[in-house]
């Protein structure tokens, strides 16, 4: 049979000695009437310059709302008040906890309070610390960013990164920014346990666009000790990389067309010119042919000299080197260009040809041609500046030997 039982609280009457208290409170320590008069105060309370007993004067009005909260709430209140100092920010620091009670059978609050001044400076000290590096970070231009072991951004500075503002990256994967061809070294640098210092890998910018940077990072760990991510700091060099690769290619370019100019300047005859230039070139640069014509008032008529991948040069000694065809298709080409470098299409072949001239006629021309295994775009893509450098450079020598060949050789040879 169930029985309910029935109890009543029990008021418990705890009577303290404020007096007590409040003098051997180790911080500073008072009691307040209502009208925020000091009623009682400990030395460490004096010692700050408030209302104390005696002094016909009340707390300061920042006490004010908390006291108002305890009156009608009978709870508790916590209050963070500073001392002024003789300079800004020099005096200490406290927090202080209003309490209700009773003084003589009247209401009251027992203030308590403790010393965060030191708190209050470290935290004032990290607060300028973090200012002060952001505003570095604002400053250099450099990329700052941290991310965990899933390669996930959990922090990027104030610049942001390849193009991304900061909150832009948040949660984000790292390695899904990373271009092709820094794949395999991003893997091994992004998940280092040791610091990492001038490591080159290149990124996909918000834009698609890829961009260089060099990075340094430092590891981190997490509260348990264990490996937690890497902090990393970048520079962006994609200007420098592009015109490193510019000046190489220039360079290169440059050694080429010295290669093709002395390989027909140490030929004695023009015939031998052409023909020592022609293979040159073939070797000189990734091209499946190359072609040079002869050319008179009428249009191209002759093929001067021939080479292909793979194939021995021929030598126009026979007629059997005029191709009807082939002439027609380099005219109707060059007529388009207007006297110019051109590009167009023979047979499947990309070919870029460039006229020859001597005496301001133009009395032949020069033609590269790239097979389709060489082709992966428009024309003017397939052929880069360095290539249309090369052929205007060994364009003109080769109308010097084209005459030379037609002046000399050819009479005294007795060929037409």
């Amino acid at each position: 049979m169930a029985q309910a039982l029935n109890t009543e609280a029990l008021e418990v009457d705890i009577r303290v000695d404020l007096n007590g208290v409040v003098d051997r409170f180790p911080g500073p320590a008072c009691i307040v009437d209502a009208d925020r008069f000091p009623l009682i105060s400990n030395a460490h309370w004096q010692n700050l310059g408030l209302a104390s007993p005696g002094d016909d004067a009340c707390l300061p009005a920042e006490f004010a709302a908390s006291l108002l909260a305890l009156s009608h709430t009978a709870q508790p209140q916590r209050l963070a008040y500073d001392i002024p100092g003789p300079n800004e920010d020099d005096g200490p620091s406290f927090d202080f906890m209003v309490l209700p009670c009773t003084m003589d059978g009247a209401a009251a609050s027992m203030l308590l309070g403790f010393d965060r001044t030191a708190t209050a400076l470290v935290q004032n000290a990290l607060a300028k610390d973090r200012e002060f590096h952001r505003s570095l970070a604002l400053c250099s231009g450099d990329a700052v960013f941290e991310f965990d072991q899933s390669g996930r951004f959990t922090y990027v500075g104030p610049n942001g990164f390849v193009g991304y503002a900061d909150f832009e990256l948040h949660g984000r994967e790292i390695r899904k920014l990373v271009s092709e061809q820094s794949a395999h070294a991003s893997e091994l640098i992004f998940t280092s346990h040791q610091s990492v210092s001038g490591s080159e890998i290149w990124f996909f910018s918000q834009s698609g666009e890829e961009w260089c940077f060099i990075l340094s990072m430092v590891p981190y760990c997490g509260s348990d000790g264990e490996w937690a991510g890497l902090r990393c700091i970048g520079r962006e060099v994609t200007g420098q990389r592009i015109l490193e690769a510019e000046i190489r290619d220039t360079r290169n370019s440059q050694q080429r067309i010295e290669a093709v100019l002395h390989a027909m300047r140490t030929e004695a005859r023009p015939s031998t010119m052409i023909a020592a230039g022609t293979s040159t070139l073939l070797e000189s640069i990734d091209i499946s042919a190359c072609i040079v014509v002869h050319a008179d008032e009428n249009g191209f008529d002759r093929i001067e000299a021939y080479a292909e991948v793979g194939g021995d040069m021929s030598l126009p000694v026979a007629p059997s080197m005029d191709n009807p065809h082939l002439l027609d298709l380099c005219s109707h080409i060059c007529r388009q260009s207007e006297g110019g470098l051109c590009t167009g299409e023979i047979d499947g072949f990309s070919v870029m040809i460039s006229p020859t001239r001597y005496g301001g006629q133009i009395n032949g021309a020069v033609g590269l041609l790239r097979g389709a295994a060489n082709l992966g775009g428009a024309q003017d893509e397939v052929w880069g500046e360095s290539d249309r450098h090369l052929l205007r450079a060994v364009a003109g020598q080769m109308g010097v030997a084209i005459a030379q060949l037609y002046m000399f050789e050819r009479p005294l040879d007795g060929k037409s």
